[in-house]
């Protein structure tokens, strides 16, 4: 597969997550926890590429949450390159291959991207927060499965070329 239709695709996907977790997000809250649709999408985008480009779609992540938070944009971009840079090592546990697994991943991913966050940009209660992140990575992880097989079914076997 040809770098750039690869490129422009995983874009198109990464602003749609963007889109989609703006628009919906808020109503799709259960039991207190809110979906982070731009981080499931891009932890899943993670565990079919190889280690440089999953670091390039956390960044693209960081970059995207961080300019709909109206935050600094450096602590989410830090926080989700790095948790998309160990996701993808996933391999070596073989994880990729099941769905199940890469909810696993998820949720953990999001659990690690949120404390790498809470250290470079700390909220004002920890308790309510780690309670929070610990919800939403539950509900990351469900909605994960169902993500990574869309994924890997649109980008098929050539997506590591």
């Amino acid at each position: 597969m040809k770098r750039g239709p690869f490129t422009i695709g995983v874009a198109a996907i990464m602003w749609t997550a963007a889109v989609l977790h703006q628009a919906l997000s808020f109503r799709l809250v259960i039991f207190g926890a809110r979906p982070d649709l731009l981080l499931v999408v891009g932890l899943a985008l993670c565990l079919l590429m190889e280690r440089r480009q999953a670091a390039w779609v956390g960044f693209a992540s960081g970059v995207l949450m961080g300019a709909m938070a109206m935050a600094n944009l450096a602590s989410y971009v830090v926080s989700r390159t790095l948790t998309s840079y160990g996701v993808s090592y996933s391999e070596e546990l073989e994880l990729r291959s099941s769905p199940w697994g890469a909810g696993a991943v998820c949720a953990a991913g999001t659990i690690l991207a949120n404390l790498i966050l809470m250290f470079l940009a700390p909220p004002p209660l920890i308790g309510p927060f780690l309670g929070a992140t610990i919800r939403t990575a539950v509900y990351n992880g469900v909605l994960a499965v169902p993500v990574f097989l869309l994924l890997r079914r649109a980008l098929g076997p050539l997506h590591r070329s």
